[in-house]
């Protein structure tokens, strides 16, 4: 019991009123935190704050707290954490919170929120962090005390956005529900710079056509603690095609994925990228990809089906391809391939992704490229069973 509570700056007094704090001191002492709170204890606090800093008060406890903030406002709290009934506001300004189990470290805090009964209600909430500023509104609930559940929206622009060897800029829109533990994440993330984009090396097509190497590396997604252990699912786009970042004097890059499922493993974005405008070369020929899309498919592993574009000295070219990040291999070739041949066109690759990649049919054959083939459509290429591709062709 604290009766009267009192801090003052000077002759301005920044804390008064009266506290009953369920709180266990000797414990509270040697390792400060929930495990030292006492649920069933009474709590009763009926306090006004003005402009009070917040590093100030944490030293009243014996301890550094690297906490700090103006906090204002007039709160009344009766009953237990497990059943509380609360009312009154609070304000804080230029707050700065270290990081904890509950969040990451964020600077230049500002937030208005409002106690009705066991609610913390937030009409507004800013923060910086390592990513950018975000703002939005918020809730606490503490029906549960051991498990309050929080229910957050947030919107951020600039925001520095990363998915494994990917980044950039984005315009972001989050939302977040659930208890620390277990919490489901959703939103979109929008696009506007790409500061990192790799590229599929192209030059084997100038080479030989082949796409075995082309060493294509997915967009994935990984969280930072207690993220990990939460759910998520996040669409990533680009509302317009954006230029590739530094390194790459031309070309653009367009994306629609989707990160969906529990961050305690790295999450592939499912979906489709698309380069256009790149130019290729190698030391003994130039050419240029004009258009790449890469459909990546998570549903078992990660798999890939692309169409390719492009121009090799002279010829002009469309290549189907599928396989892992790791290899790619041609399926079919975008022309007639003689009397018995089959056309293959960008329906044919919608089909097939929309049943999913799955083995090449033991019927199948691979069509491999061939420069001479692409100059003077001829006789059919010689069948080979090709294993862990998808896709078909009849000879």
């Amino acid at each position: 019991v604290i009766n009267p509570v009192q801090v003052t700056d000077g002759k301005t007094v920044r804390l008064s009123g009266s506290a009953t704090l369920p709180v266990d001191l000797a414990r509270w002492w040697t390792a400060p935190g929930v495990d030292a709170l006492l649920p069933e204890a009474p709590f009763q606090v009926a306090l006004t704050a003005r402009g009070m800093q917040l590093d100030e008060v944490a030293r009243l406890t014996g301890r550094k707290v690297p906490i700090s903030g103006a906090l204002s406002g007039v709160w009344n709290v009766e009953g237990t954490l497990r059943n509380l009934t609360m009312n009154g506001s609070v304000v804080l300004n230029e707050g700065r919170i270290p990081p904890n189990p509950f969040l990451p470290a964020l600077e230049s805090v500002q937030a208005q929120a409002d106690l009705d009964g066991n609610v913390l209600r937030f009409s507004k909430i800013a923060a910086r962090h390592a990513t950018g500023l975000y703002n939005g509104t918020g809730s606490i609930d503490f029906s549960t005390f051991e498990h309050p559940l929080f229910a957050l929206a947030l919107h951020g622009e600039g925001i520095e956005w990363e998915a494994g060897a990917w980044g950039g800029k984005a315009v972001v829109e989050f939302r977040a529900q659930g208890v620390r533990e277990k919490a489901a994440l959703s939103g979109s993330a929008s696009i506007i710079a790409l500061d990192r984009a790799p590229l599929p090396d192209f030059s084997p097509l100038i080479l030989g056509g082949s796409a075995d190497t082309l060493g294509v590396i997915p967009p994935t997604l990984t969280l930072p603690p207690p993220l990990d252990a939460w759910q998520v699912d996040l669409a990533v786009d680009t509302p317009a095609p954006v230029r590739l970042g530094a390194g790459t004097r031309s070309g653009r890059a367009e994306l629609e994925l989707r990160f969906a499922g529990n961050a305690a493993a790295a999450i592939v974005g499912a979906g489709r990228v698309h380069y256009a405008g790149l130019p290729v070369k190698t030391e003994f020929a130039k050419g240029a990809v004009e258009s790449a899309d890469f459909y990546f498919d998570t549903t078992k592993g990660t798999n890939i089906a692309a169409k390719i574009v492009g121009e090799v000295p002279g010829v002009a070219f469309t290549g189907y391809y599928v396989g892992t990040p790791e290899s790619l291999s041609s399926t079919f070739l975008g022309h007639e391939l003689g009397a018995k041949g089959r056309e293959v066109n960008d329906e044919t690759v919608r089909q097939l992704i929309a049943k999913g990649i799955v083995p090449l049919q033991p019927e199948a054959v691979e069509i491999q490229p061939d420069l001479g083939l692409l100059k003077t459509p001829a006789a059919s290429p010689t069948p080979s069973a090709s294993p862990g591709l998808s896709g078909s062709a009849t000879p």
